[in-house]
């Protein structure tokens, strides 16, 4: 809130996934949550896997709790660009994430990708990436 006493975005938190949930040179230099790694048998060795793997670890256990003190969180990678602040359009009723056109699960090609890693109806993936979203906790 330094630059802008508008904004809702007002802490920072890296998740780390590593193996054997081990810290790295980092974690000393800004607040970490750190959480297993997803398996090579679990991401088939399509490492994209680790990132949805890596926030529903997190939530499993405690740690964020303490360290996520706002009502909504907001997942970036590390080479997203944040130009101006963004209008937090998330509820508790709804999340909000970026629309991929090319992730929809109805093309056949697609839609064979979707059911290697999903069990369910595939027509039920909605096309989103694990980021950038915008969520209540």
């Amino acid at each position: 809130q330094k630059n802008s006493v508008c904004t809702e975005m007002t802490g920072f938190t890296r998740l780390l996934a590593s193996r054997g949930a081990q810290p790295d040179g980092l974690v000393d230099s800004m607040p970490t949550i750190i959480v297993e790694q997803a398996s090579r048998e679990a991401t088939r060795g399509f490492q994209v896997i680790n990132r949805p793997w890596t926030m529903s670890e997190m939530l499993k256990g405690d740690a964020w709790r303490a360290r996520v003190v706002e009502d909504y969180v907001f997942v970036a990678e590390t080479d997203h660009l944040i130009l101006k602040d963004i209008p937090n359009r998330a509820t508790p009723e709804l999340n909000v994430a970026f629309f991929f056109p090319y992730m929809s699960p109805v093309p056949r090609e697609q839609a064979e990708v979707v059911k290697r890693y999903f069990s369910g109806d595939h027509l039920t993936v909605q096309p989103v990436g694990p980021s950038p979203a915008l969520m209540h906790v």
